[in-house]
């Protein structure tokens, strides 16, 4: 499961683990890969729970542009729900010209100019590769509409939804729902759970 500085704030709470969750283990990593450090440093653990519920992480560096310091804040909410999915992720118009300027050939499903050319083409409506598209699932309704076909539909042509996934190896060190705690007898990550910093 990684070191708990990738830990969301719901799982500190014993709540359940979602995508969401995941998510915000990506802004830890995207955030870790801009500033050389995580977004919550601690050398205990009640110490990392206290700031990752209730303190702000550390300004993200300057040299970072603004768009990507937008995704980084997004997948680093608290509150799971105002956190993106992945496909709002992809579909964001920074990550689709990064992979066109950087030659990264993306499938159709996940092609965002691709699927409103698409949908263009079959619905002969002007639409534009700019257009503002709130997320994926409006692309997905739009083909499954014209006929259209993508690797992520289910057999009935819907659209497969986003469920919350009550595993429990993401759960907190300790909880109820962690049956064997992957921090026993071990400081991981350079934490420790005793009350005196490890040397």
């Amino acid at each position: 499961m990684g070191t708990p500085f990738y830990l969301a704030p719901e799982l500190w709470m014993d709540k359940p683990c979602s995508k969401k969750s995941d998510i915000w283990a990506l802004g830890v990593v995207l955030y870790e890969l801009c500033a050389k450090r995580y977004p919550y440093e601690a050398t205990e653990m009640e110490e990392l729970e206290q700031k990752v519920l209730k303190e702000k992480y550390g300004t993200i560096p300057n040299t970072v542009s603004k768009d990507f310091k937008l995704v980084i804040e997004k997948c680093l909410k608290r509150k799971p729900e105002m956190r993106p999915s992945i496909d709002d992720i992809i579909f964001n118009d920074m990550f689709q010209q990064k992979c066109k300027l950087n030659r990264i050939t993306l499938p159709l499903e996940l092609n965002k100019s691709k699927l409103l050319q698409k949908i263009q083409t079959n619905k002969h409506v002007p639409v534009t590769a700019n257009k503002t598209i709130a997320d994926s699932k409006e692309l997905f309704d739009n083909l499954k509409e014209v006929g259209g076909n993508t690797s992520n539909n289910k057999k009935d042509g819907s659209v497969p939804t986003e469920k919350s996934n009550n595993t429990s190896y993401h759960s907190r060190p300790g909880s109820a729902h962690s049956q064997s705690s992957p921090f026993k007898g071990l400081n991981q990550g350079g934490l420790s759970n005793d009350k005196t910093t490890p040397t």
